[in-house]
């Protein structure tokens, strides 16, 4: 390595390419000194080139020796004359540190060596070309620091720019796996297994609605009727309601009518038992069984408005509360927001000004149990009778298709009053309890309820103030029921006592009395019936009879009107009176019963010929209004047969009778025939 002679620079740096291929950091000699060191300790000015090639390209320069043998302080302190450009060479390939620890450590002897080479004029210089030199590095360090940190910045807003449109892409597809579902809800055509995986990999989203229905995903699965996998539906429904601490899923009223998820499952029923299930966990969820929505009417109350009702959900609701007095409407509408579930009002009323009691009493429901549970949180039997009378418990009771004598007892017992004071002024509802309860046909203990009420005194002298019909008149208009007999002999012992305007013989405003009622609607009438009323009751079958504008409406005539009428009962009639020409003529207007059973629509010509045979009714008998006989009107009719026309025809009736519009029957028959046709045609 000592005798080595270069000739141009070119060999130089070949040779250093082929000195690098060794391992030029490898140690030699006695003094244990790399190639770099010896390098470097030469005099020799031919190798000064070679010295910047190896500053350049040696790793040996912060290679840790004694203070001597350092590579740079070698180079500083050596007894070769530094130059500027070796010393730039040395500050662009060492870190600045370790220039500045080798330079300014040894700074006596670098400014002793630097006079003596008189390359630097003083130590100033030589420091604030250091300085600059080292300032300069300084600043583009920190340019360069400034621009990696502008790239991170870069990079990172690159990346938060594709993870909100990653995110965007996922609330997209979020809310539309969330919109299909609640429309597979609805129509009953739900996958619960794929909405099962869809919300364990977080591809739904609770929250979105539907815009027509305003439906969320789980309104949409309480709406929904399908009964395959109850138990799955439940289990989704659990994990939706588990998130209601952290996104607030329950109690949001965001449909049309503001109604929550309680109101949706008080409407809307899958089965009983889920029901009730489902209620149990909303309502332990935090569902507030007081929400009201946007008619003021609470779950409970929407419940009850419905057609069928479910018993164990009425408990339900009853034991979540402990006092139903202590609300009023009100207080109830301002301050819906500051509502507990402990304190909830059962006799809030609806625009039907009824309260939830009167609602549950409506409904086909025979549990004593829950009629005792609403009397125990506080509910009274006499709510709203001062105001509104038909309204009063017992009434409602009494409308339902089979009341039952316990019930009635119980509310009895609680204050419910049978005696009704006042009638309501509409006249829809111009009835009593005793009334509605014998107009009602499925009542089965009709005849025990209506002894109960005779016996605990109840009214028996009210009418009704547009027909004035009475007691006697409704149970005869409904008579077809068990015990009926026995029903109206309680009643008529009752009535002993009383005016005549209540009695067997009694009229109405249509002159009609009981009896008329009795003889058209009472399928099971007979003879001795007939004769008890007669002989205990003095009911009078001649003279009673109605009679207005002019016409006389026996009781004979009623019978004459039904199916199945029995001769034995006509003679029965017909016994009584004196003579047998009383149906001959009936009205002002010269009209007898053939005219009457002409219009009539089931026409039976048994009875014909028995008026004819036994009451000895003129066929030939002509209207003063119209100058029509009975033959006249059979042919108008729609439900007449030729049965009838012959046997009016074989008993010396004319056909060719002109009446006051210069018509024979046949010209009416024949006119009749051809409108059906072209009735037929144009159908």
């Amino acid at each position: 390595m000592y005798r080595l002679r270069f000739r141009r620079k070119i060999e130089l740096k070949n040779l250093f390419k082929k000195l690098t291929k060794k391992n030029i950091n490898k140690c030699y000699g006695r003094d244990n000194l790399t190639t770099t060191q010896i390098l470097l300790k030469s005099r020799n000015p031919r190798l000064k080139d070679l010295k910047k090639i190896f500053l350049l390209g040696s790793k040996d320069l912060s290679q840790k020796h004694s203070f001597r043998q350092k590579p740079l302080n070698i180079l500083v302190l050596g007894n070769t004359p530094l130059r500027k450009d070796l010393v730039y060479c040395l500050f662009d390939n060492c870190p600045t540190k370790i220039v500045l620890d080798s330079l300014f450590f040894q700074f006596i002897d670098l400014f002793m060596l630097l006079q003596k080479e008189c390359y630097f004029e003083n130590l100033i210089d030589f420091l604030k070309l250091t300085l600059v030199y080292w300032f300069e590095k300084k600043k583009e360090k920190r340019l360069m620091k400034i621009s990696k940190e502008i790239k991170k910045e870069n990079t990172q807003v690159k990346e938060k720019e594709t993870e909100n449109k990653q995110e965007k892409k996922k609330q997209k597809q979020r809310k539309h796996n969330s919109i299909s579902l609640i429309l597979d809800c609805l129509n009953n055509k739900e996958d619960l297994i794929t909405i099962k995986e869809l919300m364990k990999k977080n591809e739904i989203s609770l929250h979105y609605h539907d815009k027509k229905t305003r439906l969320n995903l789980l309104h949409a699965l309480i709406l929904s009727n399908k009964c395959d996998n109850l138990e799955l539906k439940m289990e989704i429904i659990k994990e939706i309601v588990d998130q209601n601490k952290s996104k607030k899923i329950l109690n949001q009223k965001i449909n049309w009518v503001n109604y929550s998820e309680l109101h949706l499952l008080s409407m809307c029923l899958v089965t009983p038992d889920f029901a009730v299930e489902l209620a149990k966990l909303l309502l332990k969820s935090g569902s507030n069984i007081c929400i009201v929505d946007n008619n003021n009417i609470t779950p409970f109350y929407l419940h009850l408005q419905q057609e069928k009702i479910n018993e164990n959900l009425i408990r339900l609701y009853l034991e979540c509360v402990d006092d139903i007095n202590k609300l009023n409407l009100k207080e109830f509408t301002s301050n819906n927001n500051n509502i507990n579930n402990n304190n909830y009002n059962l006799s809030l009323r609806c625009e039907q000004n009824k309260t939830l009691f009167q609602l549950f009493c409506q409904h086909e429901c025979n549990s004593i149990e829950l009629y005792k549970l609403f009397i125990q949180k506080g509910v009274k039997a006499k709510i709203i009778e001062n105001s509104n009378p038909t309204h009063s418990l017992l009434n409602i009771v009494c409308r339902r298709a089979n009341p039952t004598l316990e019930i009635i007892k119980l509310l009895r017992e609680h204050g419910a009053n049978i005696i009704d004071s006042n009638l309501s002024p509409k006249p829809s509802f111009r009835q009593t309890t005793l009334v509605i309860l014998i107009m009602n046909e499925k009542c089965g203990e009709k005849y025990q309820i209506i002894k109960y009420f005779l016996k605990n005194g109840v009214d028996l002298s009210i009418k009704t103030k547009d027909s004035k019909y009475n007691i006697l008149h409704y149970l005869c208009i409904s008579s077809n029921f068990p015990k009926f007999e026995q029903c109206l002999e309680l009643l008529l012992n009752k009535t002993k006592d009383l005016t005549n305007d209540i009695n067997i013989n009694s009229a109405n405003i249509s002159s009609k009395t009981p009896l008329n009622f009795l003889m058209k609607y009472y399928t099971k009438i007979s003879v001795p019936f007939l004769e008890m009323l007669i002989n205990d009751f003095g009911c009078d079958l001649i003279n009673n009879y109605s009679q207005k504008y002019g016409f006389k409406y026996y009781p004979l005539m009623s019978y004459f009107f039904r199916n199945d009428f029995n001769p034995k009962i006509a003679d029965f009639f017909i016994s009584q009176f004196g003579n047998h020409d009383f149906l001959s003529q009936i009205s002002t207007l010269n009209t007898n019963m053939f005219h009457v059973l002409s219009k009539t629509v089931y026409i039976n010509p048994d009875k014909f010929i028995y008026l004819y045979q036994r009451c000895n009714v003129k066929l030939d008998l002509k209207s003063k209004k119209t100058n029509e006989t009975a033959l006249h009107i059979v042919c108008r009719n729609t439900s007449c047969s030729t049965a009838i026309i012959g046997f009016f025809i074989q008993n010396g009736l004319n056909i060719n009778q002109l009446n006051r519009f210069k018509k024979t029957p046949l010209n009416i028959f024949i006119a009749f025939i051809i409108n059906k046709f072209i009735e037929f045609v144009e159908w």
